[in-house]
């Protein structure tokens, strides 16, 4: 499951994947295949590996479709297409410059937008999937958290 989390969020859902880790602890140390509990372990060890699919999923998700797509046809356009075949004198290749990069500016800055809104989107998704402690914890380490 962890290898399917995005690279530049697998920090962000430290706190998900340590409650599997947390689940799963007893099971290394303390619990036996007798133990009393052992069916309330297993419960909880899936209910948090389905939790962190869940949370995964949504992210990977919003990361493939919301981000990946964009920066996707950032990278393709040009921000200047320079002629080959037509002449043009000094003026009309400035003019020319100067309304295509508004135009290619203007372009960039509404993609660089819908880029910061999936970002929040994502940051909103993983705080409401934290505890109060967590939470807590990530705000002091991550400014971005505290956003909304």
């Amino acid at each position: 499951l962890i290898k399917q989390i995005p690279k530049i969020f697998l920090r962000a859902m430290g706190p998900i994947i340590s409650r599997v880790d947390e689940a799963i602890k007893p099971g290394k140390s303390i619990m036996s295949w007798t133990s009393m509990n052992l069916d309330s372990y297993t419960k909880n060890i899936y209910l948090e590996l389905n939790n962190l699919e869940k949370v995964m999923r949504r992210v990977r998700d919003m990361h493939d479709v919301q981000l990946e797509s964009v920066l996707a046809s950032i990278s393709a356009s040009p921000l200047v297409e320079i002629p080959q075949d037509d002449v043009y004198d000094v003026d009309e290749f400035l003019d020319m410059f100067e309304r295509e990069t508004k135009v290619k500016c203007t372009k960039l800055a509404r993609q660089m937008e819908l880029i910061e809104l999936s970002l929040h989107d994502i940051i909103s998704y993983l705080k409401q999937n934290y505890s109060e402690s967590e939470l807590v914890g990530l705000t002091d380490q991550y400014k971005c958290l505290r956003l909304r």
